[in-house]
Formats: C-alpha cells, structure tokens, sequence
C-alpha cells in the first residue's frame, strides 16, 4: 500500500466511525477511485449507501449532516480528501442491473470493487447475491465483497443508533421520511438538470438518488 493510499484509508477509518451512529444503514462502502485503487493526491473518497427499505432519504440527511458538520464533505470546489455523497439507494434498489447499460462493463466492475465500511448483518452477502448478473460474463472472479476494513458496530454508537431506530421506526419515522423525501426532491430537481451527458449519471426517485453528472460507462464500455 501506497504512502498516500494508507492516508486515504485512514480518513475513512477516522470519519465513517462517526456515521455508526445513523440509524437504519444497511452498508456504507467506498467506492469508485479509492476502492478501485485508481486515485492521486486531488482525488475525493466517494461513498456507496444502501438504506433499510422506506428510509432512504433520513439516512442521506443524517450522513449529509455528520460529514458537512465534520468539514470533510465535498463541495464546490472543496474536492481533495473529502467524502463525495452522490450514490445513495433503499434496500429494494439494491439490484442495479436496473440502471445498468448495454454490456456495462464499468458497472460490474464498480460492484465488485466495493469496500464496506459499515454493515448490517453481513449485507454485503445480500447485495452480491442482488448483483448475480455481474458475474454473468462481465467479470470473473469469487463472489463477495472485501471485508477487510469493516468498523465495528458497538457501544454508545449502537446505542444511539437503536434509540434513533426506536423512535423513527414508526409512524413518527414515516411522517419525517415524507418529508424529508419531498424537501430533496424538489432541491435535486433544481439543482440537477438532467442532459445528454449525464442522463444515465443522474437519478433521482424515492427509491434512489445518484449524482453521476459524467457518466463515462459508454466510453469505458467502448473503450475497454
């Protein structure tokens, strides 16, 4: 490992720990540069969230809210080193040949090179066996996700995180998850406006939000 990778690791060690404590998270993993090893000093550390089914958007305010709160979000143009929150999805759009193009090669790619930070009961397992058709003749290789820097789960974090699932577990968590899912819908539709170049990047629905704005899996795709 690089001087500059194990830098790299260590921020995700050091600030995904503060993210134990949002409730309803099924997996964080890295992904993308970092994950994929393919990264330099200007790089961003970009991140992969899947929510527990109907709290998709309580668990992108939350994490959105730690890590701006933290000062390592990215945005504008604070890139380097930050941590870039643009894949978001719940549960049930854990199967992404959904959003996958002709022979995605990049997207089956990106898949198996995801790095879980945090995981709920071996999800991971469960998002591989979501993701068979990865394997399919795009890629080669055994099946399941690297576990090696996995944070543990324990303590006052789980704690907090089991109080803040008690309390917005139920009807009170659904009232908040509607509006919650109203108020950043209408902001992303503001913000991202969909064009020719990031019309397979960019989605935006109550099961998945995804701020891709150049989407590249054509060029890989041709280019590979």
């Amino acid at each position: 490992m690089s001087e500059l990778e194990d830098v790299y690791w260590q921020r995700v060690a050091k600030y995904c720990k503060r993210l134990r404590v949002v409730p309803f998270v099924k997996m964080v993993a890295v992904c993308n540069s970092l994950a994929m090893g393919d990264f330099d000093e200007d790089s961003d550390i970009d991140l992969f969230v899947v929510a527990r089914r109907g709290r998709l958007f309580v668990v992108r305010f939350l994490i959105t809210m730690i890590m701006h709160l933290s000062g390592v979000r990215r945005h504008g143009e604070k890139v380097k080193g930050r941590f870039c929150l643009s894949f978001f999805v719940d549960e049930r759009a854990a199967n992404l040949e959904k959003i996958a193009i002709q022979d995605d090669i990049y997207l089956a790619r990106w898949v198996v090179s995801l790095w879980p930070v945090i995981e709920e009961e071996r999800y991971g397992d469960v998002f591989v066996r979501e993701n068979e058709w990865v394997y399919q003749g795009l890629v080669k290789g055994r099946r399941g996700l690297n576990r090696r820097r996995l944070l543990k789960v324990g303590g006052i974090g789980a704690k907090v995180r089991s109080g803040l699932e008690w309390i917005l577990g139920g009807r009170l968590g659904n009232w908040v998850e509607k509006r919650m899912r109203g108020w950043q819908i209408r902001r992303f539709e503001k913000k991202f406006v969909p064009t020719a170049e990031n019309k397979d990047g960019v989605i935006v629905n109550e099961l998945m939000l995804k701020f891709h704005e150049k989407d590249r899996r054509r060029e890989y795709r041709d280019g590979a």
